[in-house]
């Protein structure tokens, strides 16, 4: 009797982290999607209306990259800027000229106290950027940047297996016949 309740608990265990785990990962996808559709919005409107020649890869994964590391408004240059395809040349030299005359932003929402800025612009933009203070963004440890930096290394390797033609160990004979059968 007491090994068939202990059976009888350990499925119900079971069934518990089976059915938790489900929740867990579905919780998870479900969050995926929303921003690749954030994303796929803005770049259908970019690409219908302001660049229907430019490559949707590029600007799909330069919106993916600012969506996981969010550009700081306070420290963007203005090719910084231009990266957000969806602001306008007005719009990013009006962020500027703010900056300049009155300082660091202190929240995204002044973004709407700056000339051509609206609340659906702030929409598009919240996902996509973020405001720090210059000072904090620099008091960065070189370990703590080892740590928590992004780092990637390329290589390249070319090497020609085969010998050319022209590289290759020629007799004296031919080479007196034909003087051109070997690279000098």
């Amino acid at each position: 009797m007491i090994l068939i309740i202990d059976k009888i608990k350990m499925r119900l265990l079971l069934l518990t982290v089976i059915l938790a785990g489900l929740f867990i990962s579905v919780d998870l996808f479900c969050q995926l999607p929303a921003h690749h559709q954030l994303i796929e919005e803005l770049l259908e409107e970019l690409t219908e209306s302001y660049m229907p020649d430019a490559d949707p890869d590029i600007i799909y994964d330069r919106l993916l990259f600012y969506l996981q590391h969010p550009l700081n408004i306070n420290t963007a240059g203005a090719e910084e800027l231009s990266g957000l395809y969806f602001l306008n040349e007005l719009q990013i030299s009006n962020i500027i000229r703010y900056r300049s005359s009155s300082g660091e932003l202190n929240s995204v929402y002044e973004l709407l106290y700056i000339d051509g800025f609206s609340s659906d612009d702030l929409r598009k933009m919240m996902p996509f950027i973020t405001v720090q203070e210059t000072a904090a963004a620099l008091a960065i440890s070189p370990l703590e940047a080892l740590r928590n930096g992004r780092h990637q290394i390329f290589l390249r390797l070319q090497q020609v297996l085969q010998k050319e033609r022209g590289y290759l160990p020629v007799t004296d004979s031919v080479l007196a016949r034909n003087p051109n059968s070997r690279y000098l």
